[in-house]
């Protein structure tokens, strides 16, 4: 049978206590310091790639400000002569380096700081077709390669009306370069960069040069990093373990994204892990480690008591199996005895126990002395009846063979009884025959037969009585008082048999011839 020790359970207890108290202590504060500070680390982040969007916001609020600024002048003047137009705008532009500004009417008519005029009709081009389909919004195009510069530039532009009801656009290209500049300005973290997306999902700066727009090639977010950066752009309250992403350079990151309303772009902002979840990772590591040290100094803990609680029991169990096994010569510590708990209280009991057997084996010695001195004369009583039950027997023996040879006696002198009746009977035939041969014969016979019919039945009378007393002294035959009664008995019989033997005889003598048969 397998036994389980009181230690062991009570350090499995225990530990196991522990680990309950330890899971349940850990997921509540998982679920209230790690979950919280979890979701303030994604709020933070998110607040910081909304405030790079709001910095962009407010830069292209600038430059639509700029922009409606310059055409708002034009029409207060209202002269659009080709001269003052160009140098009106080549003035616009040493206002706003890095901004180059121009215009066309829907005559095809076109001013341009520089005084170049375009190659083809710039009324087809992107930037005029977009803001004539949205006259009352500003345009804002994809990035695309200026014919001019050949560089890479966005396009800001807005319809306007003349006074007297002509239409145009004017327009400012914005080099992607100072777009970069911009967004690589705005660091958040270590190992941690800030990307730019267009209304159409395209990219417009990353740090990964294989993902900047080029002349014939643009960079889509649903055809990188398996379109998880698209999904986190269609989520909403999405926690920071949901924005893990593995980066283009096999590193993860956790992608936020900030909408850029003037322009509906929107900001990326992809950060290192360590940033991200740094702090979480380490707070869920000393945790972990808290935990275990916890439960290590918990299982020493429970070594120590239950050592504290099972030597004592085991020592009591040693006392107890001394008891048992009636060894009362040890006598438990003063300091056990001492103890203020239950177990003081097993040992008092025990040295009790103790106490009361010495006592009990004390008397017991005393009583197995007097009664072996009650066996020893027991014995030699014994010893003196069993020589007395030998004589009975032998004695009893004897009465035996004599009652034996009594009993065969008796049937002898049973059958000498039978012999006698069969004797009187034939006498009786005889003396009747007589009388018919004889008077005189007849006289002295009838006297004679009176006479025998007297003895016969005294003899019968002294039979039947002397056989009840033989009877019953054959039935007590075993009681040795009796046996005289049965002895004079039989004596008496034979007194009696003589005697009618003898009258028969003498009678028979008298009767002569006719008597011979009482011979």
């Amino acid at each position: 049978m397998f036994i389980i020790k009181l230690k062991n359970r009570v350090i499995f207890l225990t530990t196991l206590v522990c680990i309950i108290s330890i899971l349940a202590i850990s997921l509540i504060n998982y679920q209230v310091a790690i979950k919280g500070l979890e979701d303030e680390v994604n709020n933070r982040v998110q607040l910081e790639t909304d405030n790079i969007s709001k910095d962009i916001d407010k830069w292209i609020a600038v430059q639509k400000t700029s922009l409606n600024e310059i055409i708002e002048g034009m029409l207060v003047a209202n002269n659009f002569e080709y001269e003052y137009g160009c140098d009106y705008l080549k003035a616009a532009v040493d206002r706003n380096p890095g901004t180059h500004y121009y215009m066309s009417f829907s005559d095809q008519y076109y001013i341009h700081p520089t005084r170049n005029q375009p190659a083809s009709d710039p009324t087809q081009r992107g930037w005029y077709l977009g803001a004539m389909a949205n006259k009352d919004d500003f345009y804002i195009s994809s990035p695309y390669v200026d014919s001019r510069t050949q560089n890479m530039v966005v396009s800001i532009a807005k319809a306007f009306k003349t006074i007297d009801g002509k239409e145009g656009v004017i327009s400012s290209d914005i080099q992607i370069d100072y777009l970069v500049d911009f967004i690589a300005s705005s660091k958040i973290a270590d190992n941690s960069y800030a990307f730019l997306i267009d209304n159409g999902g395209n990219l417009i700066t990353h740090l990964n040069e294989d993902y900047k727009p080029e002349q014939d090639k643009v960079t889509n977010v649903n055809d990188i990093l398996g379109g998880n950066l698209s999904k986190i752009s269609e989520s909403e309250d999405l926690g920071i373990r949901s924005r893990r992403i593995k980066d283009y350079d096999a590193q993860d990151r956790f992608f936020y994204l900030g909408d850029v309303h003037e322009s509906d772009w929107k900001v990326g902002v992809g950060v290192s892990a360590a940033y991200a979840v740094g702090a979480v990772n380490n707070v869920l590591k000393y945790t972990l480690l808290a935990a275990l040290l916890v439960l290590a100094i918990s299982v020493v803990l429970s070594i120590y008591v239950a050592n504290s609680i099972t030597k004592p029991i085991i020592h009591a169990v040693g006392i107890a199996e001394h008891i048992g096994n009636l060894n009362l010569l040890d006598n438990i510590d003063e300091k056990d005895l001492g103890r203020k708990d239950e177990l003081g209280q097993m040992y008092g009991s025990f040295q009790n126990i103790i106490d009361t057997l010495r006592i009990f084996m004390a008397d017991l010695d005393g009583s197995i002395h007097t009664n072996q001195d009650v066996y020893n004369n027991t014995m030699i009583e014994l010893n003196i009846l069993t020589d007395l039950a030998e004589d009975t027997s032998a004695t009893t023996e004897e009465l035996s063979a004599s009652m034996e040879e009594t009993a065969a006696f008796t049937i002898s002198v049973n059958e000498a009884a039978n012999d006698i009746n069969m004797a009187i009977a034939d006498f009786t035939e005889k003396v009747e025959h007589g009388a018919h041969t004889s008077n005189e014969i007849s006289s002295n016979a009838d006297v004679l037969s009176v006479k025998f019919i007297q003895a016969k039945n005294n003899t019968m009378d002294v039979y039947a009585s002397n056989r009840v007393e033989i009877e019953k002294a054959i039935e007590s035959s075993s009681k040795v008082k009796e046996i005289d009664v049965l002895s004079q008995a039989i004596l008496k019989i034979s007194e009696q048999t003589s005697l009618l033997s003898l009258n028969a005889a003498i009678e028979a003598a008298r009767a002569g011839e006719s008597g011979r048969g009482f011979a």
